[in-house]
């Protein structure tokens, strides 16, 4: 396992995929302080460092490009074979599966706080730093991170099963549109009106995670990712265990 550690975090280094979506996600953040800086002067609302670190991974540009590198990273092995090469040295398909995620959760964690930092010295060039009202700012903090890596781990999740790029990543694309009808047709057909489904689907509990969320849905974002990683995690070795190449 060492050595399949070793050997997936030097391809980690070398990906020019891991660097270029970083530098997207910089340059959208940058972009969306931009048209903020510019919406704020109009309305004179203040803002500051903290606000836009939650913000700055709440505006989904980080679970997409997140997502896509994870998705290249995992199918990269088996679209040009070469995991018939590692296979062949004796690793099981396990160890090779649990390698790669690994690999990947550090990469997504390494993109998410160089976001972070990036976020927050631009909001304090742009705002000033300001200061912390509430406890609550770091709760949602922290659970924004894991809802963050669920989606991430989406990806990964679909990648393992399907372990070809361009169908992978349209499935990852259009997933959050197809779950979205999906689950709006499941609650006509079972006639919940009480109950949304589309507030548990994985992609919809970032978008909740602000400043004004309620304990019960901080919490429910958090538990509900929690699950979602450990059933991406473990469907997903299931289904790659069973490829054939």
């Amino acid at each position: 396992m060492k050595n399949l550690l070793q050997f997936e975090f030097r391809k980690l280094t070398r990906k020019k995929s891991f660097y270029i979506c970083t530098t997207v996600s910089f340059a959208l953040l940058f972009l969306m302080t931009l048209l903020t800086e510019i919406i704020f002067s109009i309305t004179q609302e203040t803002y500051q460092a903290f606000d836009i670190l939650l913000d700055g991974v709440n505006s989904g540009s980080f679970t997409l490009l997140a997502g896509i590198f994870a998705i290249l990273f995992m199918c990269e092995d088996y679209s040009r074979q070469t995991v018939k090469n590692i296979y062949a040295k004796g690793y099981s398909h396990t160890s090779v599966y649990f390698a790669k995620l690994i690999a990947t959760l550090v990469a997504a964690s390494a993109m998410y706080l160089a976001l972070e930092l990036f976020a927050f010295a631009l909001g304090a060039l742009a705002y000033g730093v300001g200061e912390v009202e509430s406890a609550k700012y770091f709760a949602v903090l922290a659970v924004q991170y894991v809802a963050a890596m669920a989606e991430v781990l989406f990806a990964f999740f679909i990648a393992s099963v399907l372990c070809k790029n361009g169908s992978s990543i349209a499935t990852y694309v259009l997933s959050p549109i197809a779950a979205s009808l999906v689950l709006s047709l499941l609650e006509l057909l079972l006639k919940l009106k009480k109950i949304n489904l589309n507030n548990y689907w994985v992609t919809s509990f970032l978008g909740d995670l602000s400043l004004s969320v309620s304990t019960e849905r901080l919490l429910e974002c958090l538990f509900g990712s929690l699950i979602y990683i450990a059933v991406f995690v473990f469907v997903g070795m299931f289904f790659n265990k069973r490829i054939k190449l």
